[in-house]
């Protein structure tokens, strides 16, 4: 063998894999959906805090197929969203048991928390009264109204004032527009006479 030469390395499947290929030949790559079988399986399988690939992996089906059950199968849809209900409390369980015990690996607790839930440092900001405020001023108003309640912190604040200001901005620039565009139709009509 030359000194550069590649070794060949031949692969031969472990009889779990060959198991698994023969299954998904005879029944096809697409899992039927039974409730009472994948429904409980979904449940118990994000209560331990595992995730869609590994529901996948234990149902024999792939994440395509998983995710037409979530549009074809409302039930499905229903206890999947329930299921990442039941995870998400885990790892929150888990942060919270675990900023009391040595060794506990927040930075990879947080990595998981926002790659499976979403979670940021930041918290997402809801304020039920900013509907109904249209005008700079109202929106201003509901901001000082949270401030005052301690609903925000500062920084929430000013992030919230910057976006109200910014459509303050924005209004205030349309309107001049309309103005304008306004006037020179009065005075294109004046020139027409």
């Amino acid at each position: 063998m030359a000194k550069n030469a590649v070794k060949e390395v031949k692969y031969t499947p472990g009889k779990e894999a060959v198991a698994l290929y023969q299954r998904l030949k005879t029944k096809g790559y697409k899992s039927k959906f039974d409730p009472d079988i994948h429904i409980p399986m979904l449940m118990e399988h994000f209560a331990e805090g595992r995730d869609v690939m590994s529901f996948c992996a234990k149902a024999e089906m792939c994440r395509d197929n998983f995710y037409e059950w979530i549009d074809n199968y409302p039930e499905f849809s229903r206890a999947y969203a329930q299921a990442k209900d039941l995870a998400f409390h885990l790892f929150e369980e888990q942060a919270r048991v675990g900023m009391n015990t040595p060794g506990f690996n927040q930075p990879l607790w947080a990595l998981m928390m926002k790659n499976r839930f979403g979670y940021t440092a930041e918290r997402k900001i809801r304020i039920k009264k900013m509907k109904d405020a249209v005008t700079p001023v109202d929106q201003f108003n509901v901001i000082k109204e949270e401030v005052s309640a301690g609903n925000l912190t500062a920084a929430e604040t000013t992030n919230m004032a910057t976006f109200v200001a910014t459509g303050a901005n924005i209004l205030e620039k349309t309107e001049v527009i309309k103005r304008l565009e306004s006037i020179e139709e009065r005075l294109l009509s004046k020139d027409d006479i």
